[in-house]
């Protein structure tokens, strides 16, 4: 089934500069008049002989500020096999998670620290809104074209 493109709001995460082991990249969406999100954690090239990320989480809250919770599902070792072969002279790499969020908190929390000095951005696309945006403020993007 196709989606709207103007049923569908982006959010982003993330800094130009590269996030050392001690850092972690924060993206917190508020999904309020959405249905479903399809995030995509970016993970640079990294020197590691382990996976790019030592942590990869998804959580959830009724409040920006609250307390945020694991989803059921999306627990424990998201990191893909394929984090693992990379090496400093791989391509970045997107991992995707898919939320169907009827039924869920407010606020979703993505949160991806790496285990040594890489780049990560999350980007996020929420779709299947119950009211659309028509204009690139209310989808979230600087510049909006449609052919």
């Amino acid at each position: 089934m196709a989606i709207p493109v103007a049923m569908s709001r982006s959010v982003i995460g993330g800094t130009s500069a590269a996030y050392t082991s001690s850092q972690t990249c924060v993206l917190t969406i508020d999904t309020v008049g959405y249905d479903h999100a399809s995030i995509d954690v970016i993970g640079g090239p990294a020197a590691s002989t382990s996976s790019v990320f030592q942590t990869l989480t998804l959580q959830q809250s009724d409040t920006e500020a609250g307390t945020y919770g694991n989803i059921a599902g999306f627990t424990g070792d998201m990191r893909p096999a394929a984090y693992a072969a990379q090496t400093a002279t791989s391509q970045m790499t997107v991992s995707r998670i898919e939320v169907d969020l009827r039924g869920r908190q407010r606020y979703l929390r993505v949160q991806a620290s790496p285990n040594t000095t890489t780049v990560i951005v999350v980007a996020a696309r929420l779709s299947k809104a119950e009211e659309g945006g028509y204009d690139a403020t209310t989808k979230g993007v600087r510049v909006n074209t449609a052919g």
